[in-house]
């Protein structure tokens, strides 16, 4: 495996500079960021990997990057607007059906879905939960499809995205329950559902 991803990072070293550069940024917007701030960095991030990919040549992906970067910025600037919403589910759906292989093809298309859906309509937990499960998507669309390089790029997001919402699912619950010795199992409980 290591080996792999030596060759794969010496056939353009540039190119994957820039690729683990957005890796780091968006593992710590993941972990550290709330709210605007996390969608403000996601943009930059999709920036990042719109440049690593016309670096590569890969100028599909360089152009759904592109389509990302504007999608995000509008999830921002019209949030809760679903006529818009709707507009880039529809955009995002032509192109995977150009882009369509086999019934592991249909992966990415539910990330872009739940990515669309959760970025302009839900609010921040619940977005960062759903946020999860596109990368999941997103990792085993790359594992089956033998990439090692970005099948370990979505590893390192599913972790750190695994960590934040253990780490603010159980900063809310602590906010709620200041005193913990009254705070009993049916209250936390209580408040994890709340939080879904």
């Amino acid at each position: 495996m290591l080996e792999q991803l030596k060759e794969i990072f010496l056939e353009n070293p540039i190119a994957q500079i820039v690729g683990i550069f957005a890796l780091i940024i968006n593992i710590f917007a993941t972990i550290y960021l709330k709210n605007r701030k996390f969608l403000y960095w996601i943009i930059l991030v999709s920036i990042i990997w719109w440049i690593h990919f016309s670096l590569m040549w890969l100028y599909s992906w360089a152009i759904i990057n592109f389509i990302d970067i504007i999608k995000n910025y509008a999830s921002i600037r019209f949030k809760k607007n679903k006529k818009i919403m709707y507009l880039f589910l529809v955009l995002y759906l032509i192109i995977w059906v150009f882009l369509y292989t086999d019934i592991y093809s249909l992966l990415p298309v539910i990330a872009s879905f739940i990515w669309i859906y959760s970025f302009f309509l839900l609010k921040w937990i619940k977005l960062k939960i759903w946020y999860f499960f596109v990368v999941v998507c997103w990792f085993i669309y790359w594992y089956v499809w033998n990439s090692i390089w970005w099948a370990t790029a979505d590893w390192f997001l599913m972790i750190s995205s695994f960590i934040w919402i253990f780490k603010d699912l159980n900063i809310k619950i602590n906010k709620k329950c200041k005193n913990k010795k009254k705070c009993d199992r049916s209250k936390i409980n209580y408040l994890k559902k709340k939080y879904k």
